[in-house]
């Protein structure tokens, strides 16, 4: 039976998105408005939910303050 492969982590990512995607560091993304940053933090999450990482140990986290300067 042939069963349809879902989306990849790495469908269509290039360049920086990637290597956000990609890494196994702890990172913080800094950018403008509409660069892909949130893009990439979810593709980086479905990759490590795909390579088995339990879902407890995944903790994205988004600071407005830091771009209200606040």
């Amino acid at each position: 039976m042939n069963v349809p492969r879902g989306p990849q982590w790495d469908d269509d990512l290039h360049g920086v998105a990637l290597n956000i995607a990609a890494s196994d560091e702890s990172l913080r993304v800094l950018a403008g408005p509409g660069t892909g940053k949130t893009y990439a933090i979810k593709r980086r999450v479905v990759r490590l939910l795909q390579e088995d990482v339990e879902p407890r140990r995944v903790q994205p986290l988004h600071s407005p303050e830091l771009r209200l300067g606040i």
